[in-house]
């Protein structure tokens, strides 16, 4: 929803298919496709951000996005084919770029944004020690 919205909201501030995709991190045929389905369901371009609501952005989520049994595309299951290996990678603390790089070798051809969400689900990747360390507010004026 929220990489959704924020295409939309990119192109109805004006912004072209090209600089709409590169911000909202989508290829370029994604952002035309989500365009497409905003327009069917009665937003145009010159309408502006108001008209832009929650359930219009789940009619697109819904007609752009394909139905899957287990939630979870192709690429997902041949990540889970080889979730040892790369857990063995993210173990090793290489990048999402370098597994992308290793598994392309192999011939498992995945999206960097999706991997990045395997590894954080599947192989444990973010959680642990590295949390968020809360601060007391000190009094207006005083160093904390």
């Amino acid at each position: 929803m929220v990489e959704v919205r924020g295409v939309l909201r990119a192109w109805l501030g004006g912004a072209g298919l090209r600089t709409v995709a590169g911000r909202g991190w989508v290829d370029r045929k994604t952002a035309r496709r989500y365009v497409a389905a905003v327009e069917v369901a009665g937003v145009v371009w010159e309408g502006g951000l108001a008209r832009l609501t929650d359930e219009v952005v789940g009619q697109v989520v819904a007609a752009v996005r394909a139905v899957r049994a287990s939630g979870h595309g192709s690429g997902w299951e041949a990540w889970e084919a080889q979730r040892e290996q790369v857990a063995g990678w993210v173990g090793k603390d290489l990048s999402v770029v370098e597994i992308v790089g290793l598994l392309a070798r192999g011939g498992v051809l995945v999206p960097c944004r999706a991997l990045h969400r395997f590894r954080a689900e599947r192989c444990g990747f973010g959680r642990g020690g590295r949390g968020t360390v809360r601060v007391a507010d000190g009094e207006p004026g005083a160093e904390c």
